[in-house]
């Protein structure tokens, strides 16, 4: 795709290129990366647990991020990893995590197979009608 041509502005009698004033998504070049604590905080659940990274993973991580949460919203990135990381150690003493995992798996399968299915519908439909428009 080429960019568009350049044209003369009528308000500003300047010429624009659009392509050269647009400015780049996301993080500033150097900028720290607001997530790497929280993908640490994964690692070492799916390190202790020895289990496959993934979007599993990330939810059962995220399980005791949003518990981090609850308890105080206001916390900085570095607090709720280390909130989390206690709520973690402290089920891990109290034997729930095999319990937990499996329903965070569980609740995950549902989500997905939900999700699976409304894509298929959606396909289908979409089909049908592109079939009754012939």
């Amino acid at each position: 795709m080429s960019p568009p041509n350049n044209y003369q502005c009528n308000i500003l009698s300047k010429e624009i290129n659009w392509w050269e004033d647009l400015k780049p998504m996301g993080r500033a070049e150097g900028a720290p990366d607001p997530l790497a604590k929280y993908r640490e905080f994964v690692a070492f659940v799916q390190g202790d647990m020895k289990i496959s990274g993934g979007p599993l993973t990330n939810s059962f991580a995220a399980y005791f991020r949003e518990q981090a949460k609850k308890k105080n919203a206001n916390a900085s990135q570095d607090e709720l990893n280390e909130v989390a990381t206690k709520i973690y150690n402290d089920e891990k003493k109290a034997g729930n995590l095999p319990n937990l995992f499996s329903q965070i798996e569980k609740s995950y399968k549902e989500k997905r197979e939900k999700k699976s299915a409304e894509k298929k519908a959606a396909k289908a439909a979409a089909k049908a009608a592109a079939k009754a428009a012939m």
